[in-house]
Formats: structure tokens, C-alpha cells, sequence
């Protein structure tokens, strides 16, 4: 994870800090430095309005198209909530490093996070899907 600014929406923000408040509530102490570490970031974040985000961010429900800095791999992931994620299926928990480390990145980012085995690295190659972009496009087919 990088300590740089990221950018997220005010809906985010709002859903991700009921998503701790929630998880520690309900006792989840298995994920608590996985909620400490959100917390951190939601809290170092630059906070703008949904409708202000710019396309090439990174905010929930994002898919990207990424490259594998070690291995030069292709993936495609999705910042997903826990209910939602399914690594095979490419959906990454936004508790998980990774999740934590996407959320918020922009376009042409190398994005870092630990694995046991040391650090990996990704470059966000683009945002294929925005869901706050995607509702913008579509709210504008609409006589």
C-alpha cells in the first residue's frame, strides 16, 4: 500500500465506515487489523462528492485492468465488498491488502501490498468499469 493521497466518494466513505463500525460491533476481531488499516485509509483519504469522482479512479464496485509488475501477468479485478468478493473470480475483498491497496488508486498507479512471501506490485493499466461513471453515461441516454 502506497501513502500517497487517495481520492474517494462520500458514499464510499459513508459505507466503508459503517462496514468497520458494523464489523467491530459484531466482534469481528479476526479482521481487526484489516478494519484498523481501512480505517486508516478512509481517514487519510480526499473525500469528494459521487458525482464529482473523476473516471479514472478507483472507488467501489471498480474493475480494473492491471499488469503484474514481477510477472507481467494480465488480471482483472474488482473492489469488491466481503459479502461480494470471490478471488478466483477476480472480485477482491476490500478487506484484504490488495482491496485496500486499489481503493482509491488512479489510472497508470503502481499499486503495492504484503504477501507472506514479501511485497507485489501491480500498475493499473485502466478502470474498465466506474460505477458512479457508469450511471452518469446512463442518466444521459435518458430523454
Amino acid at each position: 500500500m502506497t501513502n500517497s493521497t487517495i481520492v474517494l466518494t462520500n458514499d464510499d466513505e459513508i459505507k466503508l465506515k459503517t462496514l468497520i463500525a458494523i464489523s467491530r460491533r459484531n466482534g469481528h476481531t479476526r479482521d481487526e487489523a484489516a478494519l484498523c488499516q481501512l480505517a486508516e485509509e478512509v481517514g487519510r483519504a480526499l473525500i469528494v462528492p459521487s458525482k464529482d469522482i473523476p473516471p479514472n479512479v478507483v472507488t467501489m464496485n471498480s474493475a480494473v485492468e492491471a499488469r503484474d509488475m514481477d510477472t507481467g501477468e494480465s488480471l482483472r479485478l474488482t473492489v469488491s465488498w466481503p459479502e461480494d468478493s470471490d478471488f478466483t473470480a477476480g472480485r477482491v475483498n476490500v478487506l484484504a491488502p490488495l482491496g485496500m491497496a486499489l481503493l482509491g488508486a488512479n489510472e497508470g498507479d503502481e499499486v503495492e501490498w504484503p504477501v507472506p512471501d514479501g511485497i507485489r506490485r501491480i500498475r493499473l493499466q485502466s478502470v474498465v468499469y466506474q460505477p458512479e461513471s457508469a450511471a452518469g453515461r446512463a442518466s444521459c441516454l435518458v430523454p
